[in-house]
């Protein structure tokens, strides 16, 4: 009788205990309901695995206060204790995906959460894209792969300080990571940090020397640093890895034109539109290029495209009216004016442009309205018109006069 006296104790002492933990597991859940997200995730992972224990653990306690009972306590006992551990069991249990059925978010996976992330940056959905890495990092702090994703983002949205932040915490997590080299030269770029994104275009090349965007866009860094020729030979790199490489034509032929080589200008932008023949600004560029050659005729081809492909490009018109007034078509470079001039009222060199053309028709008037209108626009053009040959003839106008010596 004292056996199974104590065995009964034994009994009633573990129930009470477990129903205790029990009672204690939903208290803290209960609490830990409004904590973040990580740390919901992490309960409900040691919940389960306690429950789990705990289940475990009466299982056991049951066997063996049944070998000491024996025959001496009914079975019922046993059964009764087991079942009220099943129903606790289950109605925490139900807490459990109640919450979760209301919160789902709160029981997110870093992985779960990434990948939301990645799909809302490839649907251009940034600001969301952010805030879900934001989320991530809670959970996977150092994340490298998160951290650069972010900085994508982050640019895309001209965020650049903070993208930059993201990229140095990705090179604090992997000194040895090259791709994000490439990126913080790109957004110290738009940061107008020349010098030290040219530092990081060098580093990323030092590891992939047959990048060819790299070299393309170590090119654009050195042009706004007005390097010319050390861009020129970063675009020429470049073109050695991808002959097809259209913008480090375009970009190429910008060079040489500024450094008034338009021959070698004009060779690259004829590479640029054999390479994308719908290109606007190429076709424009290459038309500058034949102008400063003189090449009027091929010059007014040019521009013929340049304005089919962006009929709303007032410089395209301008410099379409210039040649045909070159090759003496003033009627037609009149109505490329006014075309340049419907797109942009205020385009002050088309209104400059259009005064010479007035000027060598003798339409004296005329020439001196637009001539006011364009000095009015832009004050520069007072001392071209000074040594303007078109204007020889207004010099005793006073009208003219009052305009340039104003």
């Amino acid at each position: 009788m004292q056996k199974q006296q104590a065995a009964a104790e034994r009994l009633e002492q573990v129930k009470a205990d477990f129903i205790s933990q029990i009672a204690q597991l939903q208290d803290s859940l209960s609490q830990q309901q409004q904590t973040a997200f990580s740390e919901l995730t992490t309960l409900k992972t040691e919940l389960r695995d306690r429950l789990s224990a705990l289940q475990s653990e009466a299982q056991s306690e049951k066997a063996q206060i049944m070998q000491q009972l024996g025959a001496i306590t009914p079975q019922f006992m046993a059964d009764s204790f087991a079942a009220e551990i099943r129903q606790t069991t289950q109605t925490l249990s139900e807490q459990v995906e109640r919450l979760q059925a209301n919160r789902p978010e709160l029981f997110l996976t870093a992985d779960d959460r990434i990948e939301k992330a990645n799909l809302l940056k490839s649907q251009a959905r940034y600001a969301e894209a952010v805030a879900e890495y934001d989320s991530a990092l809670e959970i996977q702090p150092n994340n490298a792969d998160i951290w650069q994703n972010r900085a994508e983002a982050l640019s895309e949205l001209e965020r650049y300080d903070e993208a930059l932040a993201s990229l140095q915490k990705v090179l604090e997590l992997q000194p040895e990571a090259v791709d994000p080299w490439h990126q913080q030269g790109l957004v110290l770029r738009e940061l107008k940090r020349y010098d030290e994104a040219l530092a990081a275009f060098d580093r990323f090349i030092e590891q992939r020397p047959e990048d060819a965007k790299a070299w393309f866009n170590k090119g654009m860094v050195l042009s706004r640093l007005r390097q010319r020729e050390a861009a020129i030979a970063a675009f020429d790199r470049a073109l050695e890895i991808n002959a097809e490489y259209h913008e480090a034509w375009v970009n190429r032929g910008v060079a040489y034109g500024i450094l008034q080589q338009h021959e070698e200008a004009f060779q690259s932008f004829d590479k640029a539109v054999a390479s994308q023949p719908n290109d606007a600004v190429a076709w424009l560029n290459r038309g500058l290029a034949l102008s400063e050659l003189e090449k009027f005729e091929e010059a007014l081809t040019s521009f013929d495209r340049a304005t089919r492909f962006n009929p709303n490009s007032p410089k395209a018109w301008d410099n379409r009216g210039y040649v045909l007034m070159k090759l003496g078509r003033d009627s037609e470079a009149i109505r490329s004016f006014d075309k340049a001039l419907e797109t942009d009222a205020n385009y002050d060199k088309a209104l400059y442009n259009k005064a010479i053309c007035y000027a060598m028709q003798r339409e004296v008037d005329m020439a001196l309205e637009h001539l006011q209108q364009s000095i009015r626009l832009e004050p520069s053009y007072r001392e071209e018109a000074k040594v303007e040959p078109a204007f020889d003839t207004l010099w005793e106008d006073d009208w003219f006069k009052d305009l340039v010596r104003r």
